[in-house]
């Protein structure tokens, strides 16, 4: 039962009106200091009395800035200057604090990921190491696979259909010979129409717990995504979707990155200051970055019309 419940049950009137001033002091509290943003309201009522449980939380803490910033103006007030400065540090260090974390979080951590990102070494596609064959992880509906073999970038493409890994390959007849000259036709299509110009072969089972892409001996482009890809980016293991796209080229001689792009997530502190039993509350917010690229157009870049 809820503590909404508990207070509002009939048989303990007094714990019911003690609940409502509760709730409505909460309430005008985290309204005015924008406290739980994500928290629905409940009916016609306000969930006040999180707020306040959160308001309470946060006592010791701030009392604690706000007894020694006293202490500090009475014996400024007493013409004790040095006692005054003392105190005066110790209230400030918990928002010193607070400020270190939240410039390095929100302004350091952002700029010192893309140089890191930049740093990567890349190799490029040419006529002569480019694959024909493609393999990717993003999506279920195997859209991106039969795409890539209909618009003739590759011969052949593994992608993952459903809960299983299947490869894609070109039929070749007379009557498929200009079947993906029509890009805007190919994109248009629904991935679970049958395509007389594709031959799908079901490879195994799909592990959703770690990457079990299938075996391929020869050089092939491999297009990673989210927690799939390497480089990912991953704060308390926790990957964001849509987030990462990671291109590489695996061979007999490594796996070697061809492009990226990515999303990146970094964890702030909030705003008011709160403190936890981890440390200061933080919420979540996405870097800069450039929209999404069409995946298709992704690849495509990487091959540079070769």
């Amino acid at each position: 039962m809820s503590l909404r419940h508990l207070a509002e049950a009939a048989i303990n009137p007094p714990l019911t009106m003690a609940a409502g001033k509760l709730d409505a002091i909460g309430y005008r509290i985290g309204k005015h200091f924008r406290l739980g943003s994500g928290i629905r309201r409940q009916g016609a009522k306000p969930v006040g009395l999180i707020y306040t449980i959160v308001v309470l939380s946060q006592l010791p803490f701030y009392g604690f800035i706000i007894g020694f910033a006293w202490a500090a103006s009475v014996a400024a007030r007493n013409g004790r200057r040095g006692r005054a400065l003392v105190l005066a540090v110790v209230a400030a260090l918990p928002l010193v604090s607070y400020l270190y974390a939240y410039v390095e979080a929100r302004v350091m951590a952002p700029p010192a990921r893309q140089a890191e990102v930049a740093s990567w070494p890349r190799i490029s596609i040419t006529r002569e190491n480019r694959p024909r064959v493609f393999l990717t992880t993003w999506g279920i509906d195997g859209y991106v696979p039969k795409t890539m073999v209909a618009l003739g970038l590759f011969e052949k493409a593994y992608g993952v259909i459903g809960d299983d890994w299947y490869s894609v390959e070109r039929v070749n007849s007379a009557a498929c010979v200009d079947a993906g000259k029509d890009e805007r036709a190919i994109r248009n299509r629904n991935p679970n129409e049958p395509n007389p110009c594709m031959r799908l072969t079901k490879i195994e089972r799909r592990d959703t717990l770690r990457l079990n892409a299938p075996q391929i001996a020869e050089p092939h482009l491999r297009l990673l995504a989210d927690r799939d890809a390497p480089s990912h980016r991953e704060i308390d293991r926790t990957a964001f979707a849509s987030s990462t796209l990671e291109l590489r080229l695996v061979s007999q001689q490594g796996s070697e990155l061809v492009s990226f792009w990515e999303a990146p997530y970094f964890r702030v502190p909030s705003i008011p200051p709160l403190l936890g039993r981890a440390g200061w509350s933080r919420g979540w917010f996405v870097g800069e970055h450039t929209p999404r690229p069409d995946i298709a157009q992704f690849v495509r870049d990487a091959l540079h019309g070769n």
